[in-house]
């Protein structure tokens, strides 16, 4: 489940087409929704949270996200603004059609992490002063590095994964 302060976008506080969960006066409460199947999520081992996204771990080491993805931290391929309503699967690295085989999870302010069972890190999101592990470097306030979808974090050097 979910939940912020504040009206949803039907004026009430519980989210579009979702029940009411009894007691949460004042707070907008309800299940994150699986965009795949429509009902909620289910089989989740662990979430993170960020400004605006969140990220759920399922036991079988996928990685799904919803949210704001206007700087890619939902991980769906692309930068548009765009708010994910219901959880979808975070795409893997290059043409990998889905991130899988993930151990842990993290979700910082515009950007994402996880960590797979043979222990490399993968990030994605915005990298202002160098979040995403790419290579050694200076703050890159000027022009930020995006990731819209997880690539593997580089080592001290910037030559090999970390």
């Amino acid at each position: 489940m979910t939940l912020r302060s504040g009206p949803g976008a039907d004026g009430t506080y519980n989210f579009i087409g979702r029940p009411p969960v009894p007691g949460a006066v004042g707070l907008n409460v309800g299940y994150v929704i699986d965009n795949r199947t429509q009902q909620p999520l289910e089989g989740v081992v662990q979430v993170a949270v960020g400004s605006g996204h969140g990220l759920a771990l399922t036991r079988d080491g996928q990685v799904l996200g919803w949210g704001d993805n206007d700087l890619g931290q939902v991980g769906q391929g692309h930068g548009e603004y765009t708010r994910v309503a219901g959880a979808l699967p975070v795409l893997g690295p290059g043409d990998s059609p889905q991130l899988s085989d993930i151990v842990m999870v993290a979700a910082g302010h515009f950007h994402s992490l996880a960590l797979d069972r043979a222990g490399r890190v993968y990030s994605w999101g915005m990298g202002l002063y160098g979040e995403l592990g790419d290579g050694p470097g200076q703050p890159r306030a000027a022009t930020p590095v995006r990731s819209y979808r997880p690539e593997l974090v580089l080592d001290a050097a910037g030559t090999a994964p970390l």
